[in-house]
């Protein structure tokens, strides 16, 4: 039996895992994609770190995650400053390595439903730590919670920009585009003849996607609420990650949010 069952491998779940593991505790991690990372998963493109799920800068006065993500792999600055925070920037090799070394030391099984799970192994492990959608752990008891839905194309383009800035709106569409080499300005010294970008679309008329934030009706938000309530009640799991919160919810608040409840319960 494991001491933990971690539903989501995104920075959450992974950084949770690391902390409890290292107080000795034996963790399964398990997430429904096929890939590790959440929507922080990246990949390597011709040699260019893609944010394969939206840009996802790391933006943070907290001193203590600042250091403790960059033991696991280097941040440097962005090429374009998005903040008035302390500390900024992404990692040069993208964040899938660093929830690769993060989860190093744990059984992760990828492509898994937590809900099948726990009705084939009731008993896998003696505490839950979930950071999925609240509806879907308690079965859409009230009703399924409305979240805007993102959708994202990612294209190897044969010239050396595509657009004159990192991030740009496309004109009369809910949408935008990323071109993933003027993150850091790393790889345009490199003289590539090409280039990587990702178009993220999102809005109501899409039918299926990624989710992001809960979409901020009175009807929706008090929907949440009633399920966050039911979370307060729940003995065996703890819950933690974007999905448990209402608003918007940073990579700094995920991984001080994660240390605090591991070193509570570990």
């Amino acid at each position: 039996m494991y001491d933990f069952l971690i539903v989501g491998a995104g920075i959450s779940g992974a950084v949770f895992a690391h902390e409890v593991h290292k107080a000795g505790k034996k963790c399964l991690v398990i997430d429904s994609r096929g890939t590790i990372g959440g929507n922080l998963y990246c990949e390597n493109i011709r040699g260019i770190p893609v944010h394969c799920y939206g840009l996802h800068i790391l933006q943070t006065d907290d001193r203590r995650v600042w250091e403790f993500l960059n033991s696991f792999g280097k941040f440097v600055p962005c090429r374009e400053r998005v903040s008035e925070k302390q500390y900024e920037g992404v990692p040069e090799k993208g964040y899938t390595q660093i929830i690769r070394k993060l989860l190093k030391d744990c059984d992760v099984y990828l492509n898994t439903d937590y809900n099948s799970l726990r009705k084939e192994k009731p008993d896998i492990a003696k505490k839950v730590f979930y950071t999925g959608r609240l509806d879907e752990y308690f079965g859409e008891e009230y009703g399924r919670l409305v979240y805007e839905l993102h959708s994202y194309e990612t294209e190897l383009r044969f010239q050396k920009h595509y657009q004159k800035h990192m991030k740009e709106k496309v004109r009369g569409k809910n949408a935008q585009i990323i071109e993933h080499k003027y993150l850091t300005g790393i790889y345009d010294k490199k003289h590539t003849p090409f280039t990587v970008i990702t178009k993220e679309s999102w809005g109501k008329n899409l039918k299926d996607g990624v989710p992001g934030m809960l979409e901020n009706t009175e009807k929706n938000r008090m929907l949440f609420r009633k399920y966050r309530m039911l979370a307060g009640k729940e003995k065996r799991a703890i819950f933690g990650g974007r999905m448990f919160h209402e608003g918007s919810y940073g990579i700094d608040e995920a991984v001080r949010d994660a240390m605090i409840l591991a070193e509570k319960y570990a």
